[in-house]
């Protein structure tokens, strides 16, 4: 993973590249990256795939964020 990061970094030359396994990935930033994402290879259907299962699990989340949300504010 090491050298992709390295081969990014020059091909968009920057130094700014993280990477992280999708599959695994929490409900928010999930539905973040879909939601910023580009189609840069690959097929068109996987990557609607990914945006409707960031959509659904993000959704599926939301209770939790609000349960968050009122405690932080509970908190202050």
């Amino acid at each position: 993973m090491l050298d992709l990061i390295v081969d990014l970094n020059e091909v968009l030359d920057t130094s700014d590249v993280d990477l992280t396994v999708l599959d695994h990935a929490d409900p928010l930033l999930l539905k973040t990256v879909s939601d910023k994402s580009q189609l840069l290879s690959g097929s068109v259907a996987d990557f609607l795939k990914l945006k409707l299962k960031a959509f659904h699990r993000y959704n599926n989340y939301l209770p939790y964020l609000k349960m968050e949300a009122d405690f932080v504010r509970s908190q202050l």
